[in-house]
């Protein structure tokens, strides 16, 4: 792995830095407000597995967004699991469901602590693309999945997805600088191939695309994206490039935008693979 891309697959990196607590998922997240149409993604993953009296484990499962939708279904054992402390911290400052708090561990997608077959749904939710060794982790998943067992995993990475906010940065790298603009790769796991991955593992995958517009009226949200984003691209800026010159080219640019069109339209596309045995 090149020490550039640490920040990105690393799971201490990751835990110490991008994900030590929830704050920077919550800054991406809330640039989807803007999203037309209006959808909940969480309920509309969640609707593609029937769900019953089984046993969950969500793996990555961050701040609970997910766990906390669950918790309203009678009958569901919970388990979420993430590599970083500050995340299930959070998620249990946070936790105001009725429900109890789900069971929690701070654990590896390749190196999942329940034994074989001991589930019955497992989530990997937007979280492959961080692990090191995907295939790995995708052996995990099934590992530990039951007869008749389902995997949802979700990703919104693809060569569409926000497509015209890593050209905004792109393009500011190049205005400041002779080399090459880098970025987190959005190809390590996505809609486009993910399939094929999974398939070496489950019997059937299906995969279910939500295509969608950000449609943002002010420099501050999209900077705010910008700004979670740091740990990772940081480290891929050209030596010469500093990162508040960064940033401010990316405001400047932004707001150059936003006067003549008055939104910076992003478009958006995420998806589940509905993995079974």
């Amino acid at each position: 792995m090149a020490p550039s891309d640490r920040s990105f697959t690393d799971p201490r990196e990751l835990a110490s830095k991008a994900y030590a607590d929830s704050r920077n998922l919550a800054a991406r997240t809330s640039l989807y407000r803007y999203q037309e149409p209006a959808v909940d993604f969480v309920g509309w993953a969640l609707d593609h597995v029937p769900w019953s009296s089984q046993r969950v484990v969500d793996v990555g499962c961050g701040p609970g967004g997910y766990l906390r939708r669950l918790a309203t279904h009678r009958g569901l054992r919970l388990l979420g699991i993430d590599v970083s402390r500050g995340m299930l911290r959070d998620l249990v400052r946070d936790w105001t469901c009725e429900a109890p708090l789900p069971s929690l561990a701070v654990a590896d997608a390749r190196a999942i602590p329940l034994r074989d077959g001991c589930c019955d749904v497992v989530l990997a939710m937007h979280v492959l693309h961080h692990v090191p060794d995907i295939a790995l982790a995708i052996g995990e998943l099934r590992r530990v999945l039951g007869p008749g067992g389902v995997a949802l995993v979700a990703t919104n990475h693809s060569t569409a997805h926000l497509a015209e906010l890593d050209e905004l940065c792109a393009a500011s790298i190049r205005a400041l600088s002779a080399q090459p603009a880098r970025l987190p790769s959005r190809r390590r796991f996505s809609l486009d191939g993910g399939d094929a991955l999974l398939g070496r593992q489950f019997a059937s995958v299906e995969r279910h695309d939500l295509p969608c517009v950000l449609r943002v009226p002010d420099v501050e949200p999209v900077m705010a994206f910008v700004d979670s984003r740091r740990s990772w691209i940081e480290p891929l800026l050209p030596a010469d490039i500093a990162w508040e010159a960064m940033r401010c080219e990316i405001e400047r640019r932004l707001a150059a935008i936003l006067g003549e069109r008055g939104t910076f339209d992003v478009e958006t596309r995420a998806g589940v693979f509905v993995c079974r045995v």
